[in-house]
């Protein structure tokens, strides 16, 4: 919300609109990550059902201590990513590397924790949340910021691609060049016409 931008730019020392940046390219980035890493990482939906959503996004700061479980959910979702993540957002929204780090802290807390809310609120089991998650595949995709590419945040895979986000134009296919000749036309011998003689 405006507020909890303006909030946490005041608490980061940042621009709000360098806020908003991070925050808006962090939240589909938190989401697809999840998705890449729930088929693989054993107790990943119960984590996230016990770490829920205990506050909105109106509570939110950066100056809120990280709970153990949210540190334990963000280790298992971004792994060794983590520090390229918050570099490359950083670089992308005009902000510290600190800043990014509460920000991305932040996003996490809110996201990871309201996506657990929602699992534990309506009980769902793994198929369901898988199906959940896929089913939100190509609009995260849509929601990345042109400019931040997938496979430069070590996440080319998450969404069956290691291209980038943004759209980029079709690639220029190179053909070698030939030079062309002119029409090469059969000769045509001029046509002669012969003096007529002299009479003597």
């Amino acid at each position: 919300t405006p507020d909890t931008i303006s909030k946490v730019a005041t608490e980061t020392g940042e621009k709000e609109s360098n806020v908003n940046r991070a925050i808006s390219a962090f939240l589909p980035i938190i989401l697809g990550s999840v998705i890449d890493k729930n088929s693989g990482t054993q107790g990943l939906l119960h984590t996230l059902k016990s770490f829920g959503a205990s506050r909105g996004l109106s509570s939110l700061s950066t100056q809120t201590v990280d709970s153990p479980i949210l540190s334990q959910l963000i280790n298992s979702v971004f792994g060794s990513n983590q520090s390229t993540i918050i570099n490359k957002v950083a670089e992308f929204a005009g902000i510290s590397s600190n800043s990014s780090s509460k920000l991305f802290n932040l996003t996490s807390e809110a996201t990871l924790g309201s996506l657990g809310k929602y699992a534990n609120d309506q009980n769902l089991g793994e198929t369901e949340f898988s199906n959940l998650l896929n089913t939100n595949k190509s609009t995260l995709k849509s929601l990345l910021p042109a400019g931040l590419g997938l496979g430069a945040l070590g996440l080319g895979n998450i969404f069956g691609s290691d291209k980038p986000a943004f759209t980029s134009p079709d690639p220029v296919i190179e053909t070698p060049s030939r030079k062309i000749e002119p029409e090469k036309k059969p000769y045509v011998d001029p046509v002669r016409y012969d003096e007529p003689e002299e009479k003597s």
